[in-house]
C-alpha cells in the first residue's frame, strides 16, 4: 500500500469544498425576488422557526490572505460606520421584508460571520438582536465569529445576554513572523485573556480557526502554535489550507510568493499536524475539521447527526437559512440565494424595502437527490452503493485498493485514512463536474482537495 504522502499525490486534485450543491459557479441563476419569497414561505415551519446567517462585512484591517467579501474602515471612519447603526438599520430592513411575506417569522439560530461582526459596537449588537430575538423559543444556541483583536467584555456581555453560547476565533497562527507577514499581529496572551472572560460566560463551544500554507511558515513554527492551541484547549479547530489566487484576490499580491512555504512543506504541515491534533485527544471530523469527542459535534459526529451547510458542520439545522447582509447565501430544499456582494448597491436595494437578491439556484430532481448523498460522504462518511457508474466503480475500486474505503453489500465507508479524501469521493457524484473531472487539476475555480 502506498504511503500517505503517495496517496495525496496520486489523488490530488480540484473540487467544490461541498458547503451547498450544486457549487456557486454552477448555479443556474433562475430566481427573482418574488420566487424566492414564496418558496422561503413554502418551507418556512413556524413550529421550529428558521435559520438566520448575518453577514457584517466590515474590518478594521487588512489581512492579507483574506479571501472574504469585505470592506477595510479605519480611524474615525470606522468608528462612525460601527456606531451609526445604518448597517443595523439595513440589516432590520431586509429583515422586514421576510417578516411581511411571513408574519410568524422567527428564528431558530443565528450566526454572525464577516468580516467582522465584532466592528459593530455593543450597543449596535444589542440593538440587532432585540429586533432579530423578538419572538425567539430560547433553545437554541446561536454562534458567532470573532477578531480578537477587536472583541471587547461589553461585546461578550451582549452576547451572553442574547444566547450566543458557540464563538469561533480567527487565529491563523501565533508565530510573530507569520503574522507580520499576513498583516495580523495578535499575541498569544490576547487569545488566552479573551477566551478566559468566554469560558466564565458558559459559552458551550469554542472553535480556533487556523491556516497552514502562509507566508514565513515552517514546521517547527507551527509545531508551536499546535502546542499553544494544545495549552487553551478549544473544543473545535478548523485547520483550513491557505488558497493563493491573487488573480482573484487584490490583496494577496501584498505577499510575497517567495515566502509561501513549496508544495513538499505544505504538504508536510498538513500532515504532521494533523496526527498532532489526533495524538492529542481530537478527532477529524472530516475537511480539516478536529473536535474534542465530548464536543458538540463529536456527539453530533459519534450519534450520526452531523450536518452540512455554507457555515461548515454542524449539529442541527431547520428546513429554512435566511441570509442577512451583503454577499450573504440563503436556503430552502429546493432554492438557494445570494445577496448583492456590493454594500452600497445592498444598502441601496434594502433602504428602498427591495430584497437584495443578486443570483440563486432552483434545484431540480438530480440535484436534490445528489445533494443528499454528498451530505452522507461529507458528515457521515458512508453512503449507498446504488448510484454508481462503471466510471465511479472503477475510481472506488482503485480507492479500496488504497485502502481510502471499505464496503459490504450495500454501503461504502471512509475509513480513518480516507477522511482526507472526502471531497474526491463527493466529486465523483457530481454531475457539474462530469464533463470536465480529468480535467480538474488544471480547473481554478476550486482550491486542492488536500
Amino acid at each position: 500500500m502506498k504511503n500517505i504522502y503517495q496517496l495525496i499525490e496520486k489523488y490530488q486534485t480540484q473540487a467544490p469544498r461541498y458547503t451547498s450543491y450544486p457549487a456557486v459557479p454552477f448555479w443556474n441563476q433562475k430566481i427573482t425576488s418574488d420566487k424566492w419569497l414564496a418558496d422561503v414561505s413554502r418551507s418556512y415551519n413556524p413550529d421550529i422557526g428558521a435559520d438566520f446567517y448575518v453577514h457584517v462585512p466590515y474590518c478594521r484591517q487588512l489581512c492579507y490572505y483574506c479571501g472574504c467579501h469585505r470592506s477595510i474602515l479605519k480611524g474615525e471612519k470606522a468608528k462612525a460606520v460601527s456606531t451609526s447603526g445604518f448597517f443595523v438599520d439595513a440589516l432590520l430592513s431586509e429583515f422586514e421584508i421576510y417578516k411581511n411575506q411571513i408574519p410568524n417569522l422567527r428564528p431558530h439560530s443565528i450566526h454572525l460571520g464577516g468580516g467582522t461582526p465584532t466592528f459593530l459596537a455593543p450597543n449596535e449588537l444589542e440593538r440587532l438582536f432585540r429586533s432579530l430575538l423578538k419572538n425567539a423559543g430560547g433553545l437554541a444556541s446561536h454562534s458567532i465569529e470573532v477578531d480578537p483583536r477587536t472583541t471587547s467584555i461589553e461585546h461578550l456581555e451582549v452576547l451572553e445576554k442574547w444566547g450566543f453560547r458557540r464563538i469561533s476565533m480567527g487565529i491563523q497562527d501565533f508565530d510573530e513572523n507569520v503574522q507580520k507577514k499576513i498583516n495580523r499581529i495578535q499575541s498569544f496572551e490576547l487569545v488566552e485573556k479573551l477566551l478566559s472572560e468566554v469560558r466564565r460566560r458558559g459559552f458551550e463551544s469554542i472553535n480556533f480557526d487556523l491556516i497552514y500554507g502562509l507566508p514565513g511558515q515552517n514546521l517547527e513554527g507551527m509545531k508551536q502554535t499546535v502546542e499553544q492551541v494544545l495549552k487553551l484547549r478549544p473544543e473545535m479547530i478548523a485547520y483550513y489550507s491557505y488558497a493563493h489566487v491573487p488573480w482573484k484576490m487584490q490583496n494577496q499580491k501584498l505577499i510575497k510568493e517567495s515566502d509561501l512555504p513549496k508544495p513538499e512543506l505544505k504538504l508536510e504541515l498538513s500532515i504532521k499536524i494533523r496526527e498532532l491534533f489526533l495524538s492529542n485527544g481530537y478527532i477529524d471530523i472530516g475537511l480539516d475539521h478536529f473536535v474534542l469527542p465530548d464536543s458538540v459535534l463529536g456527539k453530533a459526529y459519534r450519534n450520526g447527526k452531523l450536518l452540512r451547510n455554507f457555515m461548515g458542520y454542524t449539529d442541527k439545522r431547520s428546513s429554512t437559512l435566511i441570509g442577512l447582509g451583503p454577499s450573504s447565501i440563503s436556503a430552502t430544499a429546493s432554492y438557494f440565494a445570494q445577496n448583492e456582494k456590493d454594500i452600497q448597491k445592498y444598502l441601496d436595494l434594502v433602504n428602498s424595502c427591495q430584497l437584495p437578491v443578486l443570483n440563486g439556484h432552483k434545484m431540480d430532481e438530480r440535484d436534490i437527490s445528489t445533494n443528499s448523498l454528498i451530505q452522507q460522504i461529507m458528515c457521515h462518511g458512508k453512503w449507498p452503493k446504488n448510484s454508481d457508474s462503471i466510471s465511479v466503480k472503477e475510481e472506488l475500486a482503485a480507492m479500496a485498493n488504497d485502502g481510502l474505503i471499505q464496503s459490504d453489500d450495500s454501503f461504502y465507508f471512509v475509513t480513518d485514512l480516507g477522511k482526507l479524501f472526502l471531497r474526491n469521493f463527493a466529486s465523483l457524484y457530481d454531475p457539474y463536474l462530469e464533463k470536465s473531472r480529468k480535467q480538474l487539476k488544471d480547473n481554478a475555480q476550486f482550491s486542492k482537495t488536500i
